[in-house]
């Protein structure tokens, strides 16, 4: 499966494509790429697998970016794992972003909001603003 289109945005041509096989359509795998001729010469593309951000909070300070991604990778792949410290202390704010394939994310928010962790109820759900 394919999907091409093309727009104008900041007065460049781009062309979008998203592909998928069945296969890897129904694992939440899609391949996504675009790119543009600039006008000043040269070509500007970027080509990346489209992921889902999950916001994670309610964390116990104690949370290790390790524990977290164990605790995410029984429902799929994770890609990445940022938790969030206060920039003046350094101390952990108890919360924190995960990132995974499509149907992984959905699963893991289905599984793990609500759930208890280290003593502390979770609240799991797509981030908001990405």
């Amino acid at each position: 499966m394919a999907f091409l289109t093309q727009l104008v945005l900041a007065g460049h041509f781009w062309r979008v494509l998203i592909s998928a096989s069945n296969d890897s359509f129904r694992e939440g795998f899609l391949e996504v790429g675009f790119g543009c001729d600039s006008p000043a010469g040269g070509r500007v593309a970027y080509s990346g697998r489209v992921v889902t951000r999950l916001y994670v909070g309610n964390l116990p300070f104690a949370t290790t970016e390790d524990e977290l991604r164990e605790l995410f990778e029984q429902h799929g792949a994770v890609h990445a794992v940022r938790l969030v410290d206060d920039p003046n202390t350094g101390r952990p704010r108890g919360f924190g972003f995960v990132e995974m394939d499509p149907v992984a994310a959905q699963l893991a928010v289905e599984e793990l909001h609500g759930k208890y962790f280290g003593g502390r109820i979770l609240r799991v759900e797509t981030a908001k603003g990405v």
